[in-house]
């Protein structure tokens, strides 16, 4: 019989760990950011509703983004601030934030995979 024994450094992992969390949280954050910002984009864009003023179109705009991704808190969103921004868009016709989202939607796993990849390269895994 051979007996061998295995040792690992405990601290360095849990250390490259951290390191991956921070990493992960920044990175997610920043795609949470991207992810706004096209969601509005598409909702200015692409709407069903008529352009009469303007205003409903300019006042729609990526909320800021808010939460820690490894807590489970990371909010984004997207707004439109006018008086009458929740009347034209809770109408179906006119529904502009829901859809620009669906719109969105197929792009944002490749959004969330480059944060990963990105924050698995900023960790040093």
């Amino acid at each position: 019989m051979l007996p061998f024994r295995i040792s690992l450094d405990v601290g360095s992992v849990l250390d490259s760990a951290d390191r991956l969390r921070h990493a992960l949280d920044d990175q997610v954050f920043e795609a949470m950011r991207m992810i706004s910002e096209d969601v509005a984009a598409e909702a200015r864009q692409s709407h069903p509703y008529t352009n009469r003023t303007g205003d409903l179109e300019a006042s729609t705009q990526a909320v800021d983004v808010n939460g820690t991704f490894s807590l489970g808190t990371l909010v984004g969103g997207v707004s439109a601030d006018t008086s009458y921004a929740e009347y034209v868009d809770g109408r179906p016709e006119f529904a502009f934030l829901e859809p620009a989202f669906q719109r969105v939607e197929p792009h944002v796993d490749q959004i969330l995979e480059s944060a990963i990849l990105a924050a698995a390269g900023q960790a040093g895994w």
